[in-house]
């Protein structure tokens, strides 16, 4: 029965009926305490009178609640009224996949989009160990974000056994669940053969109901019909549906297979993940529609024996799975004029950490691929993290080796031979075998950016984050300048020997505008550069073709090495590659032997929420987006953040944290580095930008909360970030990076910036400086033990010092608004500190840890309120995409 306008479910005020269905009624509805619409489902009144249901309907909200995915309709509260039980969730704007359908197929690209999403987010489900067990169009919603998965009403744990509860939607029109113990669960038209015998289901049932989705999206029919339950049950028992290829010809033959094989009536012919689909689809959507099979080969269903003999005579399109401890990699063998693509998917806790340490790398043969390896403590070390070990991962075994001894390295690269690993830690140079074995000190490299090892025995490489390449014997020694950099240029690195093992590539940077870095070209006798007019980074060589990066997409073009001159015109081969710095470093390599990888990954969405001191947390600051840097102004009333859209647009927002309203502070800045500072009151916000924000030069500017206003200069200097604003507004602390120091604290007067004091520039790096209330303290972060911990000093005079944290509390976070606490993150957790002045001096109390999830830092905190910036995605690595063959996508 359709309930009125008004009736309220606990803080929902319901608005209007969305629709109906076997597992309930669903409303928009109004959320009076975040002011924001929802949809809330009521659920039947028949379920409420089984205790098994309602005991299992609070455990699988749970677990359901727990599925952050973007293709994943999230679900924000759950409770019971007057005997009803409902279900918040996000409100949806778009149409459903049923109602789509009723228009007549879709395209194929959108077939392959869409199908793509939907078996990501029933992956990421399954990796919770959740199956939905109710896949079917009405279940989908197409938004102008893409497909969303929703309705987990009949999900169940993977980790339950026995029975299953009653309701049962076996039409999509249907109002009336039965509640009879022990019914078969789903729609039937989507139901696996293992489903209607009452088996339990696991992840290849829902696999199953993606096959028949997926035939429904691109033929506008259903897979399987029947005019009664009983032909409907035969026929997805033992029928097979016609061919997608005869339905619409145009298909690619390749999606027909794909979509048989979801089809299979024993699960253990089916694709056995639903990454795995997911994979396949993205393949044929990127090779085009000349990939797939002989239709003629898809017309009967294959015996297993019949697959296997078909296999061989397309083996190059079918994927296996080679299994082992480290990892999980598709691989098949390929024509040897075929493109052939698989994914690397390493194992959760297992992957490849952020490029911001160093780009992945294959060895020479093309036999192994190198990495920073991720661990929970994994990110950039002046904000709170410490790289992995390195690790090397072998194709042929799918083996994983961790090269003991490498803990903190960044930026690895291969000798020339492929029995050696140079790489940096420790403001060194250092080297290993590939093997492992003992780690050789080469040289000093205080900062690490990228090297390249000729087989002459010379490595070049960036020592520092500003100036000029080094070299040295790959035996060690004291480094000298491999090449010169001018007034004009701000930094060399990445570099990359050519053939000769003479000349090298390399990436050159502009002082004023970093983000129009090039390609040059030097050589170990001439350390004059000369550039190459290419617009890019990270420059590689193989097979005749230069490889580079540019604004996130893989770009290849021929390359007369000989001559060291581009030739013809730029083909792009990848986009949204995997990068920090767009055009520094991403995770992008391509082997002498001619193998390429790269990882794709766009930004991970997060949610600003309000948390107790207990994790608990007590609702949502805003909507979700693709968040980073988030500051909150000195009074405690608003806050300011950078949003980047997967575009590679970047701007400033500041939001009232009393109502969670946002206001857009800058257009479009297309440089990959940016910090937003508030003033004490947030009238005023303190943009940090390398170059590019609008066309205005690198340096730091102050911006009104109006876009449209044109932002005033305060210190052009490209080394300098604003990170902090005192108080009272006269004193903005910032840090530079510079040669010798590294990263340093210093401060400008908000009316006289002209002068830059220094604070800290000592030989280790210090940073995140935060200012009490008073103004009288600064709280910092140094390395100077080894690891970054986090310090109180006097201000300005730094006379004495306290150290705060002993065991990597590494970054301060905010003072409370009293000045008596400061909160700190760092090592996967946050944490807060009591400080009491007494006659001038500190007393700091016992560092106690407040919340210690990775995925929800702490930004800021005041009291028992704490204010955290919570990932929403999943923390598994993409994929890592292996090409062979991959000069067939650069033919005319």
């Amino acid at each position: 029965m359709t309930l009125e306008s008004g009736t309220r479910f606990g803080a929902y005020e319901l608005i209007s009926p969305i629709g109906a269905g076997g597992m309930g009624e669903v409303y928009r509805a109004r959320d009076s305490r975040l002011g924001r619409d929802v949809a809330l489902k009521i659920l039947p009144s028949g379920f409420a009178a089984s205790e098994q249901f309602r005991v299992r309907f609070d455990r699988e909200a749970r677990a359901i609640a727990s599925l952050n995915h973007p293709q994943i309709c999230t679900i924000h509260d759950v409770g019971s009224q007057d005997g009803r039980h409902y279900l918040v969730m996000e409100l949806l704007e778009g149409e459903s996949l049923a109602q789509r359908l009723e228009r007549g197929p879709l395209p194929v690209d959108q077939v392959l989009r869409y199908g793509a999403q939907i078996a990501t987010a029933l992956d990421a489900a399954h990796r919770k160990g959740i199956i939905h067990r109710d896949l079917k169009p009405g279940n989908i919603m197409l938004t102008k974000s893409g497909a969303k998965l929703l309705d987990f009403g009949l999900a169940k744990s993977s980790e339950e056994r026995g029975g299953v509860i009653g309701g049962l939607t076996s039409l999509p029109t249907q109002a009336q669940p039965l509640t009879e113990e022990g019914t078969i669960l789903g729609t039937f038209q989507y139901m696996a053969p293992e489903q209607l015998e009452g088996t339990p289901a696991d992840a290849r049932t829902d696999i199953f109901a993606l096959g028949a989705v997926l035939y429904e999206m691109t033929t506008a029919r259903r897979a399987f019909e029947g005019k009664s339950r009983t032909s409907l049950i035969a026929a997805i028992v033992s029928a097979q549906p016609a061919p997608i290829s005869e339905v619409v010809p145009m298909t690619p033959p390749a999606l027909d297979h794909v979509v048989r094989k979801c089809l299979e009536k024993d699960p253990d012919e089916r694709w056995q993940s639903a990454h795995d689909v997911a994979s396949e689809l993205r393949w044929i959507s990127e090779a085009g529609s000349q990939v797939g099979v002989p239709s003629a080969l898809a017309r009967s269903r294959r015996s297993k024996n019949a697959v296997t003999l078909a296999l061989a005579v397309v083996g190059w399109l079918t994927a296996f799975a080679v299994a082992g401890m480290f990892a999980r990699e598709r691989a098949a063998t390929a024509p040897a004029r075929s493109v052939f693509r698989s994914d690397l998917v390493l194992p959760a806790g297992q992957g490849v950490a952020g490029p911001f340490l160093g780009p992945i790398t294959f060895s020479p043969d093309g036999e192994r691929l190198l990495f920073v390896g991720s661990s929970p403590r994994a990110g950039n070390p002046m904000q709170g993290g410490v790289p992995g070990e390195l690790a090397v991962h072998h194709f042929g075994s799918g083996a994983r080796t961790v090269l003991a001894g490498t803990r903190g390295a960044i930026y690895p690269f291969w000798s020339p031979d492929g029995e050696w690993i140079a790489f940096f830690a420790d403001a060194k140079l250092k080297k290993v075998a590939a093997s492992g074995g003992p780690v050789q000190v080469l040289c000093d490299a205080p900062q690490g950016r990228g090297g390249t090892w000729s087989r002459k025995g010379v490595i070049v490489f960036a020592p520092e984050i500003f100036g000029p390449l080094m070299k040295v014997p790959d035996a060690g020694g004291t480094p000298v300048p491999a090449t010169e950099v001018t007034s004009e240029e701000w930094t060399h690195r990445n570099p990359h020997f050519l053939p000769d093992g003479e000349h090298f590539l390399l990436t050159a940077s502009d002082r004023g505008d970093e983000i129009n870095s090039g390609i040059a070209v030097a050589s170990l006798s001439d350390p004059v550069i000369r550039m190459l007019n290419v617009a890019g980074a990270q420059p590689q060589h193989a097979a005749g073709f230069l490889f580079y990066v540019r604004d996130r997409n893989l770009i290849a073009q021929r390359f007369d090495a000989g001559k060291a001159s581009v030739v013809g015109t730029p083909t792009p081969i990848a986009d949204r590659v995997a990068a920090s710095l767009p055009r520094q470093t991403a995770h992008v390599s391509v082997s002498p032997s001619g193998v390429l990888a790269y990882q794709q990954g766009g930004f991970s969405p997060a949610q600003f929420i309000w948390s107790d001191r207990t994790g608990r947390e007590l609702g949502a600051a805003g909507e979700p987006g693709n968040y980073a840097g988030a500051r909150v102004s000195g009074d405690g009333r608003t806050a300011t953040f950078i949003r980047r859209e997967e575009s590679g647009e970047v701007s400033v927002w500041m939001m009232d944290l009393a109502t969670g309203n946002v206001t857009r502070i800058t257009r479009n800045i297309t440089s990959p580095v940016v910090l937003a500072i508030p003033s004490p009151s947030g009238d005023r916000v303190a943009v940090s930008t390398l170059g590019g924000a609008s066309g205005l030069k690198s340096g730091t500017w102050i911006q009104t909360p109006s876009a449209t206003e044109t932002p005033a200069m305060l210190l052009e200097h490209p080394g300098f970030y604003a990170v902090d604003w005192s108080r009272d507004g006269r004193i903005i602390i910032g840090q530079t990076q510079e040669t010798g120091t590294g990263f340093d604290i210093v401060w400008v007067a908000a009316d006289a910036p002209a002068k830059i004091h220094r604070f800290a520039a000592t030989a280790a790096d210090e940073g995140s400086g935060r200012l009490s209330p008073d103004g009288r303290w600064l709280a910092y972060s140094s390395n100077e033990t080894g690891s970054h911990e986090t310090y109180i000093s006097d201000f300005p005079q730094r006379k004495n010092r306290w150290q705060v944290t002993r065991s990597g509390g590494s970054q301060p976070i905010s003072w409370s608004i009293d000045g008596r606490e400061l909160f700190y993150g760092g090592s996967g957790a946050s944490g807060a500190v009591s400080i009491r002045v007494r006659g001038g001096t500190l007393e700091i109390g016992e560092p106690a840890v407040i919340r210690d999830t990775v995925d929800a830092p702490v930004v800021w905190g005041d009291g028992d309120r704490l204010l955290v910036l919570k990932r929403l995605d999943s923390a598994d690595d993409e994929p890592v995409r292996i090409v062979r063959n991959w000069k067939k996508l650069l033919e005319k």
